[in-house]
């Protein structure tokens, strides 16, 4: 998963903010989860958001919640 700045996010409508949240509660805990993946898999991978350790991940699911707390049509407590 890429990294998508907040200013973007914000223009997001919201099934598409709820469509990200879910891919990212779909990333893996660790590496040591991801064992369908051979090495080469992770190298092509490098730079996305993959496991639920990265920092990235935090901020990502951060920002995204943060967002739709904000929508009137969805409830603040997501």
């Amino acid at each position: 998963m890429d990294e998508i700045p907040s200013s973007e996010l914000e223009a997001w409508s919201t099934g598409k903010l709820l469509a990200r949240l879910k891919r990212l509660r779909w990333c893996y805990e660790d590496i040591s989860a991801a064992n369908d993946y051979d090495p080469e898999e992770l190298t092509a991978v490098e730079g996305k958001i993959l496991f639920k350790t990265d920092p990235r991940w935090k901020q990502a699911y951060n920002e995204v919640k943060t967002i739709l707390a904000t929508r009137e049509h969805v409830k603040a407590k997501i």
